[in-house]
């Protein structure tokens, strides 16, 4: 088969997938290619022409019975045999193979995601830039790579070009020096990496991830270009932003954004399923934070004064310690697990929730009273540190220990026993 009918043969497969080609015309299109050449039962990278058509799923019947006409056959390589001849991009001394020889082994179908046996690596670590780019240009556009694509610690500069590829796997690009995301994959159905590298915007990133999204220890300002949902979790920590702007709408996982110059959370996620954590920026309101969380929600090392804006209910831990609060109010009315605010300026606990089933740690603050505090712990009570001169107010309830040392207490009596000051009380015992 010469280049041109190859090419050709391609350029059909491509046009019959293509959206945006108005049906009207596709069957003209498709016609005047198969008479300068394109072969209706060509196998392009490992299917027939009217295999790739099926495997739309917006496919056009006309389209479908117009290729049948025209003798077109269905056939696919199984992924035993995609896999077999993937082997072959390597010789006996696992060395890699001349260009050529790669790219006529993926027009036959080798599959783009197996491993050397003898490294371990796939065949990017093995190929230039220059190289890849080669071999993804021969790909159909919508070719899916049938598992995961590993280019970290490559040294690249840039991305090879996956745009109209769609991998199902993860796409790891991470520990790299890439400052654009240029050429990522159109659809990712596992996890996506770019974290470590110099990118200072998301734009070219995948609008689909099925799993994870990592992009932390990067330089962004802003997350314009990010996914619009993301199946698992999504990390932009340790970069540069300032807002959460142009960030995912919906993260069915974790949403990680600490060490970064987050003034505000305007811009982050009304719902997030799991664990969120905003925690080591420069926040002075929790105005924005989703209103939903259900996991933890750490906002401990930043500058609020408030915490209006905090979701109304927590089911794991929420920690709001080391920041310059002189109230609880705005804080979660139910805590699923346990409640922080150590380190802070309260001089009482009022507004704080009043069901933390696990620790409340108050200690380091300003309290003379415990008055606010909640009405049962179910974990430790730690309000040590402070200038307490009577335990009015403490919870009825405490599971394990209540904590007291560092107070200006001249004497306490817990369960009808007197202890010295600086004692700690464990279910009624000394500890």
């Amino acid at each position: 088969m010469s280049g041109d009918n190859e090419r050709l043969n391609v350029a059909l497969v491509d046009m019959l997938r293509d959206e945006n080609v108005p049906h009207q015309v596709r069957l003209k299109k498709a016609q005047y290619l198969i008479a300068l050449g394109a072969d209706v039962n060509a196998r392009v990278c490992g299917k027939s022409v009217l295999s790739w058509v099926l495997k739309d799923e917006d496919r056009e019947p006309e389209v479908v019975e117009f290729l049948k006409e025209k003798g077109a056959k269905e056939w696919e390589i199984s992924k035993a045999e995609a896999y077999k001849l993937s082997q072959g991009f390597w010789d006996e001394n696992g060395e890699i193979r001349s260009l050529a020889e790669i790219k006529n082994l993926v027009r036959l179908g080798a599959g783009l995601s197996g491993y050397n046996k003898n490294t371990k690596e796939q065949i990017w670590s093995d190929l230039s830039l220059q190289e890849m780019n080669e071999i993804l240009k021969i790909l159909p556009k919508g070719y899916e790579i049938d598992g995961d694509v590993d280019l970290s610690y490559c040294g690249l500069k840039e991305l090879p070009d996956f745009s109209k590829v769609k991998v199902k796997g993860d796409f790891d690009c991470s520990h790299n020096q890439l400052t654009t995301l240029k050429g990522a994959p159109q659809k990712v159905g596992g996890n996506f990496n770019c974290h470590d590298n110099q990118l200072t915007t998301l734009e070219g990133a995948p609008k689909e991830i099925k799993w994870d999204f990592y992009c932390s220890h990067n330089q962004l300002t802003t997350l314009k270009g990010a996914p619009d949902k993301v199946g698992g979790d999504f990390d932009c920590s340790k970069n540069q932003l300032t807002t959460l702007e142009g960030g995912p709408e919906i993260v069915s996982g974790e949403f990680c954004c600490s060490e970064n110059q987050l003034i505000t959370l305007k811009g982050a996620p009304k719902e997030v399923e799991d664990f969120f954590n905003c925690s080591h920026n420069k926040l002075t309101s929790l105005e924005g934070a989703p209103e939903k969380v259900g996991g933890s929600f750490w906002c401990e090392d930043n500058k609020l004064t408030s915490l209006e804006g905090a979701p109304k209910e927590v089911k794991g831990d929420f920690d709001c310690s080391m920041n310059q609060l002189t109230t609880l109010e705005g804080a979660p009315e139910k805590v699923g697990g346990s409640f922080y605010c150590y380190c802070n300026q309260l001089a009482n606990l009022k507004g704080a929730p009043q069901e933390v089933k696990r620790d409340f740690w108050c200690l380091g603050n300003k309290l003379t009273t415990l008055k606010g505090a909640p009405f049962e712990v179910g974990g430790d009570f730690n309000c040590s540190k402070n200038q307490l001169t009577t335990l009015e107010g403490k919870p009825e309830k405490i599971g394990r220990c209540f904590y007291i040392e560092n107070n200006v207490l001249k004497k306490l009596e817990e369960k009808g026993k007197n202890a010295e000051i600086g004692v700690n009380l464990c279910g009624g015992k000394e500890r």
